[in-house]
């Protein structure tokens, strides 16, 4: 068995070590959680006593082409991008933010009544705010005494 004096050289080849794995694993399994930077529309959520609200930043795309959907636990958001106006002899250069149709499912975390859905759609943010049913809202009980 081989015993290592622990030194602060030792100290810093361990961490430099663990640095090195922690990129590599990275490196590797970059893009294959689905969580990912790649997912679009990107959506934040955040959830209240009354429900959940989510915002996706959808800049660019015209409001009637949004389709909001809603079937048990899963929110389904489509929409359709805008021309590009690009003409026939242009050749774009740099192209970051897309321009392609999109569909996203969000999976809630209870089952929603399709009547406690409200979208709405300002300066380039679909906000969708989903009210939780009263069944499934937390309850207290009292608790009595005998």
């Amino acid at each position: 068995m081989l015993i290592t004096e622990c030194t602060p050289a030792n100290v810093r080849s361990f961490l430099h070590d663990t640095d090195a794995f922690e990129r590599e694993f990275n490196r590797l399994f970059n893009g294959i959680v689905l969580d990912s930077e790649d997912v679009y529309p990107a959506v934040n959520a955040y959830r209240d006593k009354d429900g959940i609200t989510l915002k996706a930043e959808l800049p660019g795309i015209n409001p009637k082409s949004l389709d909001v959907s809603l079937e048990g636990d899963e929110l389904t958001l489509r929409g359709k991008a805008a021309e590009n106006g690009l003409g026939e002899n242009v050749a774009w250069r740099r192209r970051e933010r897309r321009h392609d149709d999109f569909e996203r499912v969000i999976k809630l975390p209870f089952r929603a009544d399709p009547k406690g859905v409200e979208a709405s759609f300002s300066k380039g943010i679909l906000t969708v705010d989903i009210k939780t049913p009263e069944e499934q809202k937390p309850r207290t009980v009292d608790v009595k005494s005998v």
